[in-house]
């Protein structure tokens, strides 16, 4: 059954919920509820079963969609219990927050920024095993540059397997000082400490760098006069919303190991220590002879 018609059937066990609730709001519920699927299995005991939905949301997700939906705690309540299946089920496509609440105060993040899984992804995990998601977590702000929105607030999130001594970021993960890129990458690439960029923006980065000879400098000019919509950091953000000319670099250097990697069906493994322009020295070294070898 599709997620529509699990929708319709639900409203037709319960019809008072289009009297209380407009199916604006409805459909708002379960956009944002989906949009924070991650933030509410990360407040679950690591025993809850993944796959099913909390029958209570925790207390910050349903203020947080109250104030979304504008709708009052007893409605949210209501609609999650008749909602959270679908919520659950439904193929997740993130939307920006500040997208889905327009006129509410901005929130923490626009964009969430969590690891590829809620598992430990050691095979031989005695965690795995019994089932038990990763729920120690820490969590920092950062910058997302993107194409088309410009600079964007964003919530990176890393959930730590105290059994396999495993750090899980979003695009990596790091264990005994070595830091291992996910074969499937996401949509954006971490650049810098508190710094990611879409891969639309560093593939632009690399057009106009290998077909113009665009420098890495007017590259980042370019981003921050014409792509960055004017916006500004807010006042309390310990990052500015502008690129800098190692963020592409640095992109570009990312993006191109990751490719050549999985060109070659292997795994990019870089320090996770030490100075960021020396992380990758090695990783491209390797690249360099592996190409030329081809060639001999």
């Amino acid at each position: 059954m599709s997620s529509f018609q699990l929708l319709i059937q639900q409203l037709e066990y319960s019809p008072d919920a289009i009297t209380s609730n407009s199916l604006s709001s409805l459909f708002r519920f379960i956009t944002i509820g989906t949009t924070l699927k991650n933030d509410i299995i990360l407040a679950e005991p690591s025993s809850a079963p993944i796959n099913d939905p909390p029958s209570v949301l925790p207390p910050a997700i349903a203020r947080f969609l109250g104030a979304g939906c504008a709708i009052s705690p007893a409605q949210v309540s209501d609609a999650w219990t008749l909602l959270k299946d679908i919520i659950w089920t439904v193929l997740h496509r993130y939307l920006p927050l500040l997208l889905l609440i327009p006129n509410e105060p901005v929130p923490e993040a626009e964009h969430l920024l969590y690891p590829p899984s809620s598992y430990c992804l050691q095979p031989n995990c005695s965690c795995r095993a019994k089932g038990m998601m990763l729920n120690k977590a820490k969590q920092h702000y950062v910058i997302l540059f993107t194409l088309a929105s410009g600079p964007c607030t964003a919530k990176s999130v890393y959930l730590y397997c105290e059994s396999c001594k495993i750090d899980y970021h979003y695009n990596y993960s790091v264990s005994e000082g070595e830091r291992t890129y996910y074969e499937n990458q996401p949509a954006n690439i971490q650049v810098a400490e508190h710094v990611y960029m879409a891969k639309e923006v560093i593939e632009l980065f690399k057009t106009a760098m290998d077909l113009a000879w665009t420098s890495a400098t007017n590259c980042a000019r370019l981003y921050n006069i014409c792509l960055s919509h004017g916006k500004q950091a807010p006042a309390s953000y310990g990052v500015k919303f502008e690129v800098y000319v190692d963020h592409v670099w640095d992109g570009y250097v990312i993006s191109s190991l990751l490719e050549d990697c999985k060109n070659r069906k292997s795994s990019l493994t870089i320090p996770h220590t030490g100075e960021q322009r020396d992380r990758f020295t090695a990783a491209m070294i390797a690249k360099k002879s592996s190409h030329t070898a081809l060639w001999l």
